[in-house]
């Protein structure tokens, strides 16, 4: 198969010793055995080459084989722990993230109430206040029109009590008149 690919002869029969007993060779050791004698690799059955170019296409275009599946390697263990380990801690990142806007937002939102509770309470003693400034009004009005009824009453009683025999015929009769 090595001959057939690569246009050369293997020659790594020590790797191949300790390799040939792998996961990674097992499709083709269901199929049937050749002889254990060391063939030319030129006279390999053109099915077994056929069957090793079929994988590498399902391979390459994503296509599953019909063999069990190979372990994973180490590469792709090592890639697929730190795209996971990359994946958790962005996920871990997010969710951090994802508290503290939950945070910021339930104080936004606390602070939120705080001054709409404060603007109530502020908008009750604006009221309060008015109300106590137009009952102050109203006391000065009542205050200001006893003031008036006494003073008129004073000037009323100043005119009825008035002697009017040291008076001139004009003021007499004025007088007269106001009473």
């Amino acid at each position: 198969m090595y001959h057939a690919i690569q246009k050369k002869h293997f020659t790594f029969d020590t790797c191949w010793d300790i390799l040939r007993r792998s996961c990674k060779w097992d499709e083709f050791r269901s199929q049937p055995k050749r002889s254990t004698q060391h063939a030319d690799p030129c006279s390999n059955p053109p099915t077994e080459h056929k069957a090793f170019q079929s994988n590498q296409n399902n391979a390459v275009h994503g296509q599953p084989s019909n063999t069990s599946t190979r372990p994973i390697g180490t590469k792709a263990a090592k890639e697929k722990l730190k795209n996971q380990t990359t994946h958790d801690s962005r996920f871990d990142e997010m969710a951090a993230n994802q508290s503290k806007i939950v945070e910021v937002l339930s104080t936004i939102s606390a602070r939120t109430i705080e001054r709409d509770e404060q603007k109530v309470i502020d908008r009750e003693q604006k009221a309060a206040e008015r109300r106590r400034m137009a009952e102050d009004r109203e006391e000065q009005l009542k205050l200001l029109s006893m003031i008036n009824e006494r003073e008129q009453r004073n000037e009323d009683h100043k005119i009825m009590s008035m002697d009017m025999t040291i008076l001139n015929p004009m003021q007499r009769a004025y007088y007269e008149d106001l009473q």
